[in-house]
């Protein structure tokens, strides 16, 4: 019970991407997450915009998100996110299709939306519907940080053996885990040509 409890007061690794971009990245930049990643604060401007673009103007938001809009002073720092899915019914944000990501069209469809950093949960094993853009990445990309909840020196081999400790499942904590949270990353986009 004490190694659990000593366990689960580490800093997620959520918690640790989440300091790491507001404290080196600049504010207002336009980043790719994923749902359930670090908690970032959406700009008062890429909110509005993820609002008229689901529903035709942010006035016409719920009333939750009037309020947010309404914060005075705004939360800063503050970003522009876009999201890596196929979208649902979240009025604030825009989503981007994995399969749009990848092959011939590289990361270029990010690039229009002007993403300069991604925010990317990795898994143990790896996840076919985002193999291609994460080739890309690799490709068009720069790795800047890296969060890892696993102990120092465990092997790749076991780490696609152990699922990570995640709250709202029943992974069960290893003793090759050092903390709670996905392995995440975050890269920065390659200027074009580079």
């Amino acid at each position: 019970i004490v190694r659990s409890d000593l366990f689960l007061r580490q800093d997620d690794t959520r918690t640790l991407a989440e300091r790491y971009i507001e404290t080196h990245l600049p504010a207002g930049a336009t980043i790719l997450t994923q749902p359930y990643s670090a908690v970032l604060t959406p700009s008062r401007e890429g909110l509005t915009e993820a609002l008229t673009r689901n529903l035709g103007s942010a006035e016409a938001a719920s009333t939750k998100f009037q309020l947010q809009l309404a914060l005075d002073p705004y939360p800063s720092p503050a970003y522009r996110l876009i999201y890596l899915g196929r979208g649902g019914l979240d009025a604030e944000k825009i989503y981007v299709d994995p399969a749009d990501l990848g092959g011939s069209a590289g990361l270029e469809p990010l690039r229009r939306l002007g993403v300069t950093y991604v925010l990317v949960k990795r898994y143990n094993r790896p996840d076919p519907e985002t193999s291609a853009f994460l080739t890309a990445l690799a490709r068009e990309g720069r790795r800047v940080a890296a969060f890892s909840p696993y102990r120092p020196g465990i092997s790749e081999a076991d780490q696609a053996r152990i699922d990570p400790f995640l709250h709202n499942t029943d992974a069960r904590i290893d003793d090759a885990l050092e903390r709670p949270g996905p392995p995440l990353e975050i890269w920065q986009l390659n200027a074009p040509g580079t």
